[in-house]
């Protein structure tokens, strides 16, 4: 219980002073039972059901495998040192970064910051990674913002990652950790490809995050490009978010996704109406002047926008449906599903000038920037989970 509380202190304390730490499941989706691991830099202490085993230094390498939910640990071509339920690789510093450098025997390059938690599931591996935050953030900003690295935007991106972690903490808590490093969370890669702006925009926004008018961490979505038009939340899910509105987006048309076309045989547009509707309408296309719509209407026929751009890959729900000779073609505007923030009406907006916090005040209505002490979210009903805040270490 003392240890609970002095988490919740840290995290409600100034905003200096406020630390927390992500649970990721990494690479969890590589199917692996065996994986090498090698200290790149500092020194890490490895532990089992809280009784210390040995530490690891510099260029040191070690070995786990998984076999009947056991993991089985040795140092490189020695014989196992130590048969566990679990294994905790713990950083004796900040700063330590640990690399994966073979996945089931073959080489793989894989760098990260913090510790390390490592499980088995009959024979396979899952390893989760726990670190600070904004370690996190920037290995979640190197592989979403592609090339675009103008300060204020990789800061937009920077609050807004920050926020959608802290809204997530806990999302996989019945799993053992809070996020995955994939699309259904955040695509994160640790500290693979450095690049010194986006650790700088992270360090200028740290703490900072975007509130509702209720002071809770609204859901920060965003896409590649809106195609000049952001998207109701509604179009999408279930419900709309009242931050999340229908704007004009004029930044957005300068971005490499603003326009596309995808062209199908016509014989493929009808047999897809006839599985979904059972006959072919008199009227199959769609003309309108790009505006944002949940359904796309031919008669007393209904199909969802969102449903068509799943059947056929499109690249966004924003489009008209065109005939020529034996082909449908779809004519359309926008990459993703066109919430929230496009992210290269973002990036055009910090060329011209303006700042991280007008761009999210742009693309997010009815909020504040502020800072997490700020916020009545309770970060604390998701605390449980191992390595909340950096207070748990295991030493010799």
């Amino acid at each position: 219980m003392k240890v609970l509380l002095s988490i919740i202190i840290l995290l409600l304390s100034g905003p200096g002073f406020c630390q927390v730490n992500v649970n990721v499941n990494i690479l969890g989706n590589i199917q692996k039972h065996k994986i090498e691991v090698n200290v790149l830099n500092g020194t890490y202490n490895l532990s089992s059901q809280g009784k210390f085993i040995r530490k690891m230094e510099v260029s040191e390498t070690f070995i786990v495998r998984a076999h009947n939910s056991h993991i089985l640990t040795e140092k490189k071509d020695q014989k196992y040192f130590k048969k566990s339920f679990i294994l905790r690789v713990d950083a004796t510093r900040p700063g330590c970064i640990f690399q994966i450098k073979r996945i089931n025997d073959k080489p793989v390059n894989y760098s990260y910051k913090g510790d390390i938690m490592i499980t088995a599931d009959g024979d396979r591996l899952n390893v989760i990674n726990i670190l600070d935050i904004d370690d996190y953030l920037v290995g979640v900003l190197r592989a979403e913002v592609g090339g675009m690295y103008q300060p204020d935007f990789l800061k937009s991106m920077a609050i807004i990652s920050r926020t959608y972690t802290l809204r997530n903490l806990g999302k996989n808590l019945d799993k053992g950790f809070d996020l995955t490093d994939q699309v259904d969370c955040q695509v994160y890669v640790g500290v693979n490809n450095f690049e010194k702006k986006i650790v700088n925009a992270v360090k200028a926004t740290s703490n900072e995050v975007i509130l509702d008018t209720a002071n809770q961490f609204i859901d920060a979505l965003f896409h590649s490009n809106s195609g000049g038009l952001t998207s109701r939340a509604s179009y999408v899910w279930s419900n709309d978010l009242a931050y999340c509105k229908e704007i004009e987006d004029s930044f957005s048309m300068c971005g490499k996704h603003y326009q596309w076309t995808y062209e199908i045989p016509k014989n493929q547009w009808h047999v897809y109406l006839k599985q979904r509707l059972d006959s072919i309408p008199d009227d199959y296309l769609l003309d309108h002047d790009y505006t944002r719509m949940k359904f796309w209407k031919s008669e007393d026929s209904i199909l969802m926008m969102k449903d068509i751009r799943k059947r056929f890959g499109l690249k966004s729900a924003l489009f008209r449906i065109e005939e020529n000779g034996d082909s449908i073609i779809f004519k359309g505007r926008g990459y993703g599903h066109g919430v929230g923030m496009s992210q290269e009406g973002a990036y055009e907006m910090s060329i011209l000038g303006y700042s991280y916090e007008d761009i999210i005040l742009h693309y997010y209505k009815n909020v504040k920037i502020g800072c997490l002490d700020d916020s009545i979210h309770r970060i604390d009903s998701v605390l449980p989970l191992m390595n909340r805040s950096a207070q748990i270490k295991i030493a010799p």
